[in-house]
Parts: structure tokens; C-alpha cells; sequence
């Protein structure tokens, strides 16, 4: 199968999933966090009131070298396209307006912590990467499927009118 029918293909992933996988797909290393970088217009809101996103990069930070993952490769990896979906809040939420076009990254901890009632949890942070050469690296690196191009032009030219 291509890279580009994978992108046909969606496998949901909570956050506790997204580990799980990484840590059986790499079992020899000791992992300590994961940077996922996404397109905000690659992120919608689940049926569930859930913040999902289609990650493009992945880095896998060890305590011996960081692991890249390209967009490809992660198809592969996953035999479809992943989206990992988490709970909103203040500080997690939906890019909105020409925040979109924005990349951003999910930092997911591989230290589980444990809530006061008992939950256990991976922490996550989103941030917004600034460093364009780093945005356009992968970008140049993504996966698109013709009618994918066609969303993004269409988002641009809809964005561009907005202002």
C-alpha cells in the first residue's frame, strides 16, 4: 500500500494509546517525551467534545539520540493516519481563524503522572512553533492527497478574504 491510501485509512488514539504503541514499537529505548507537529487545519473537534489532530512529524526524544519520523514513515508505522485526540481546556483548544495555518506541536511527557483522585495520566503541553525554517522542513516533508491540496488552497484563499 502507498503512503497516499494510508492517508485514507484513521486510527484514533487517545493519549495513553499513543504511548502504549510507542513504547511496544520501540521497546530498547528508554523514551522520555514525543513532540508531535501538526497543521491547525488538521485538527477538528470529535463527536465526543474531544480536540483531535493528524500529526505530520514526530520526534521521539531517548535518553541516548532523538528519533525522527517523517510524515511517510509514520503512515507506515501506523498503517493509516494517526489522530490523537485529548480533552480541551484553557491551555488546549482549537486554533481558530488564521491561527490555523499556524504548525504547532503536542508535547507528550512519557512520565505518568497521577491526578488527586487517582487518574492516571501522561501530561501534554501544545505550543506554537515559531522557527520557520523548522515549519517549513516539514511541511516539505508531508503527505498531501490531491484533495487535501485543494482543502488548503481553499482555506487560504477563505482565510485571506476574512482579513
Amino acid at each position: 500500500m502507498s503512503a497516499e491510501e494510508f492517508l485514507t485509512t484513521i486510527k484514533y488514539f487517545s493519549v495513553s494509546k499513543f504511548v502504549e504503541f510507542i513504547k511496544k514499537e520501540k521497546p530498547t529505548e528508554t523514551i522520555r517525551n514525543v513532540k508531535l507537529y501538526y497543521k491547525g487545519t488538521y485538527t477538528f473537534i470529535d463527536k465526543f467534545g474531544n480536540m483531535c489532530l493528524k500529526p505530520i512529524y514526530i520526534i521521539i526524544f531517548t535518553n541516548s539520540k532523538p528519533i525522527y519520523i517523517n510524515h511517510e514513515k509514520l503512515l507506515y508505522l501506523f498503517d493509516a493516519q494517526p489522530v490523537i485526540q485529548f480533552k480541551t481546556n484553557k491551555a488546549r483548544r482549537l486554533p481558530e481563524g488564521r491561527y490555523r495555518l499556524n504548525m504547532f506541536y503536542l508535547t507528550i511527557d512519557f512520565k505518568q503522572q497521577e491526578s488527586k483522585d487517582g487518574y492516571k495520566y501522561y501530561p501534554i503541553e501544545i505550543h506554537k512553533e515559531v522557527n520557520q525554517q523548522i515549519v517549513d522542513k516539514i511541511e516539505s516533508l508531508r503527505i498531501a492527497t490531491y484533495g487535501e491540496s485543494l482543502e488548503d488552497m481553499c482555506d487560504k484563499v477563505i482565510l485571506e478574504e476574512l482579513e
